[in-house]
């Protein structure tokens, strides 16, 4: 860059015709809420989110609290939104879908599962 140019910027004197360079683009939106101007989060899968990490976080908090507050008054420990069985924690629609897991998982044969690990695969040449 021009020593002349940088200086007549800082001074707020640009020469006659100067086009400003554009902004260089990062790829990345900025979050949607009027209250940051941040980047937007990466998801697991590698696409952009809606919103800020800090949003993000804010939001999850805010749904844990309500969803605490739904299960202290009444609410299935798992869904939170309907009434929960007499004597027990879970809600009817919950207590089926568990108990049919349950019996989905006992029919199944355990297989064993492997390490997808590099440090404990099996040493090749």
């Amino acid at each position: 860059m021009d020593l002349q140019l940088l200086i007549d910027q800082w001074s707020g004197k640009l020469p006659e015709g100067f086009v400003p360079p554009t902004s260089l683009q990062t790829g990345f939106a900025e979050c949607k809420h009027s209250r940051y101007r941040n980047k937007v989060a990466i998801k697991r899968d590698g696409t952009p989110a809606h919103a800020c990490q800090r949003c993000l976080d804010r939001r999850a908090r805010s749904c844990k609290r309500r969803r605490a507050a739904l299960v202290t008054e009444g609410g299935c420990r798992t869904c939170a939104y309907r009434k929960r069985l007499e004597g027990d924690f879970l809600c009817q629609r919950c207590a089926t879908s568990a108990t049919s897991s349950a019996r989905r998982s006992a029919r199944t044969p355990s297989t064993p599962q492997r390490s997808t690990s590099s440090r404990h695969s099996p040493m090749r040449c």
